[in-house]
């Protein structure tokens, strides 16, 4: 299908997640991974230290499922797509971290001994750098609340958070660029392909019963973004 083709919300995000892919592209070739982390260090100050050790927690895998307790609320489905998800994405970690990339060794390992300036409440780990866990996890998050609500100010939120997570693991010297470029990459991938697998394999969205809520004989509201106001489920 042509991009044209598409809802133009769908559109802006593919947009926008295309424009990150080109820019972390050029970035990686660019520089070095060490030479981007000793940059970002360069800005770092007792204040970011405590934004990015703040907003680094959305990329914790525990969200997923916290956002699947809150979707059973809203939509069975919903729920079900988020817990598929998670699944997914503990898989790939668990590979690609154990099996197919377990000596990579995290920004500390070769950094530890430079003159830098550490971030206040860092935590020291020096293995398993390939790929973000918290990268892959705020960008499924990202993904299916845009799925669920297709707009383009959602899209934009999402991504912006997104976005600096992935900062925050590098200024954290939690992960390299490479590490949370590809982290990004696979948690889109992953949760496109466990929205193709439930909706057009398994057709969980059709079946009546995902379609209500836990609170649906209450006619629970959801937000409508296009229109500014609370519309009925």
């Amino acid at each position: 299908m042509k991009l044209n083709n598409l809802d133009s919300n769908i559109r802006y995000a593919v947009q926008l997640f295309t424009g990150f892919v080109v820019s972390g592209a050029i970035l990686l070739f660019v520089f070095s991974d060490i030479e981007f982390s000793i940059l970002i260090n360069k800005y770092s100050d007792p204040f970011l230290d405590h934004f990015f050790n703040a907003i680094t927690q959305l990329g914790l895998g525990a969200l997923l499922a916290v956002l699947a307790v809150v979707l059973l609320f809203i939509r069975y489905y919903y729920a079900i797509l988020c817990a598929g998800i998670l699944l997914v994405s503990g898989i790939v970690t668990f590979v690609f971290k154990k099996i197919l990339f377990a000596d990579a060794m995290r920004p500390l390992f070769f950094l530890y001994d430079k003159q830098l300036r550490f971030p206040i409440g860092m935590e020291e780990h020096f293995k398993h750098s390939f790929p973000s866990g918290h990268t892959m996890t705020i960008f499924a998050i990202a993904f299916i609340l845009f799925w669920i609500y297709k707009n383009s100010r959602v899209a934009t939120i999402n991504f912006t958070l997104a976005v600096l997570v992935g900062i925050s693991r590098i200024y954290l010297f939690q992960h390299f660029l490479i590490d949370i470029y590809f982290g990004a990459i696979l948690g889109i991938a992953e949760s496109i392909f466990v929205v193709w697998l439930f909706e057009n394999k398994f057709r969980l969205h059709q079946i009546k019963i995902l379609r209500k809520s836990i609170l649906s004989n209450k006619r629970i509201p959801q937000w409508n973004f296009n229109k500014g106001k609370m519309a009925p489920q």
